[in-house]
């Protein structure tokens, strides 16, 4: 038995077998090439280059239409770099200029890639170099005759990832269910890898030389995500002790589940309103098993993604908005019209590239110009409307010109399918996001319109803090708590109270405990979050007294 001492990635306690990662694409013998070869080797490039475009684009659509938004983010980034000329420019003038194969230009380019963001003080920043990394690694697999789904380990056990370095595109093609944990010699709790794992409840390690450590695939490991440590075909005193922490973990989950069926609310008897978000149909069955009272926002556009060069028909976005509502009986659930733009990307939407997609042509915004598109989707919401308790919001609302635009679109659906002989359907509940500033320090003026409010806490505290929250340079000023974002909340809530409407929170505050009182006191008692994060936030408001304001 071994014990080795690591960096913790991302908490947590796994056992399984080691699967080793080969990756070395980039390693191995430097091959120098003649003059006259150097347009082949170029023209090459260019076809695997082509083809990490389109093996991205592919993980990415499969991520989030999994429901894996941090991931399926993440390779919208790798796009921007994969498209990025000067990458193109600099393996061909390598190739070119140091008379080099491919795999050559690849390693020199990627290594001073990573050497740049490696040698600036920001860790964030440092992290990213392994992102460089994976993306020429995939190139470089390209070029090597990979294709679709690249290099995948197989196996049919619950094992722990063990390799050099291990990326998004690693995990997007491993099978999810029998992954236990993660073990890498170069990475950090700021890698992408790591977000993942985080936001997976998976174990991982950096700083672990697998190899000097003669770790192979199937041997037993286990990573101890508290104290930091890697144990190496464990004894049978050792296994115990761990498979005695994992019962203990276990009993806290099992009393995280008595929270399941009981009612959220506060020592002091305040009644708080617990829900739960989701993106894919996939997600209702978390919804259920963590009792939730409904879905406070269900993102629709799984749907476009599912299949990114065609546009899902009215039949086909019925059925699954029927899907859902059914499923749910009669909790309410709140389907956020198509968020299409920003970092979001549908190549049949036809929505150009834009300098800052962010503040651009998405959301509503893309909807109203494109009303043969939207039209198509509320056709569907308001045929599925019969089948439970559904309510309708719009995106990004930046002006109350916008709410009635939609309004007045809806009403014209209505009218639509009463001449196809159709109906009648319920009138369904049209709210908005609050998720600009604008919106917020108007929502007295747009409460006159809408019935209800959701407050779209991410995008409202990026665009209040002025803080992009994927830039890693000025990440460490994203702050939900600022007092220029619980200052628009409260108003926001006090204009829903004075109009009498609904209004909930939908963003990561609402399942962060350390964000919640601040939100009850703003005033909410309506929070939509992670299925799995309920439990949590009920077992976390049993103990908080907050008054009756």
């Amino acid at each position: 038995m071994t014990v080795i001492q690591g960096t913790i990635a991302a908490e947590g306690i796994a056992a399984a077998k080691a699967l080793v990662l080969e990756s070395g694409h980039l390693n191995g013998n430097r091959i120098a090439i003649t003059a006259d070869r150097v347009h082949t080797e170029q023209i090459a490039f260019a076809a695997a280059l082509q083809k990490t475009v389109a093996e991205i684009e592919r993980l990415k659509t499969k991520a989030y239409t999994d429901g894996a938004e941090e991931q399926g983010d993440i390779f919208s980034a790798y796009l921007e770099i994969v498209g990025d000329e000067s990458l193109s420019e600099d393996v061909c003038r390598c190739i070119e200029e140091k008379l080099v194969s491919v795999n050559t230009a690849l390693m020199d380019v990627c290594n001073a890639y990573a050497a740049d963001m490696a040698a600036l003080d920001d860790p964030y920043m440092q992290a990213r170099a392994d992102d460089f990394r994976q993306i020429f690694r995939m190139i470089a697999e390209m070029h090597s005759g990979g294709g679709e789904g690249g290099t995948q380990p197989s196996t049919t056990e619950n094992f722990i990832l063990v390799g050099k370095e291990i990326g998004p595109a690693d995990t997007a093609r491993i099978d999810r269910r029998l992954l236990k944990g993660i073990v890498v010699e170069n990475g950090s709790r700021t890698s992408h890898a790591a977000i993942i794992c985080r936001a997976s409840g998976i174990p991982m390690l950096s700083g672990i030389q697998y190899q000097d450590a003669h770790i192979t695939t199937g041997v037993p490991l286990i990573i101890d995500g508290e104290l930091g440590t890697l144990v190496v075909a464990p004894d049978e005193a050792t296994a115990q002790d761990y498979a005695e922490k994992s019962r203990e973990l276990e009993q806290t989950r099992v009393r995280l589940n008595q929270w399941r069926g009981k009612q959220a609310c506060t020592a002091d008897g305040v009644t708080i309103s617990v829900m739960a978000n989701a993106g894919v149909l996939s997600d209702i069955d978390a919804v259920l098993e963590n009792n939730a009272e409904g879905i406070g926002l269900f993102r629709t556009e799984f749907l476009f993604m599912e299949n990114p060069d065609r546009l899902p028909n009215e039949q086909e976005q019925f059925e699954a908005y029927k899907t859902v509502l059914t499923r749910m009986g009669n909790k309410p659930v709140v389907f956020r019209t198509l968020d299409a733009g920003g970092d979001k990307n549908i190549s049949a939407l036809g929505i150009p590239k834009e300098e800052n997609p962010f503040l651009g042509w998405r959301a509503i915004r893309y909807c109203l110009k494109t009303p043969e598109v939207f039209r198509v989707q509320l056709r569907a919401l308001v045929r599925a409307s019969v089948f439970g308790n559904e309510r309708i919001m719009l995106p990004m609302i930046s002006s109350e010109q916008e709410l009635l635009q939609a309004r007045k679109l809806l009403d014209s659906v209505y009218e639509e399918l009463k001449a196809r002989g159709e109906g009648p359907f319920p009138t369904i509940p049209l709210g908005i996001m609050i998720e600009t500033p604008a919106a917020a320090l108007t929502a007295a003026t747009l409460a006159r319109s809408a019935d209800f409010f959701s407050i779209g806490s991410n995008d409202l505290t990026q665009y209040t803090v002025a803080v992009d929250r994927g830039n890693e340079y000025v990440a460490d000023l994203y702050d939900e708590l600022h007092p220029a974002v619980l200052t628009l909340i409260r108003q926001t809530v006090a204009a829903a109270a004075d109009a009498g409407i609904g209004v909930h929170i939908c963003g990561e505050m609402a399942g962060d405990t350390r964000c919640v009182e601040a939100l009850l006191q703003a005033g909410l008692r309506e929070l939509s979050m992670s299925a799995n994060r309920i439990p949590h936030i009920k077992e976390f408001l049993s103990g908080l007294r907050i008054g009756n304001r």
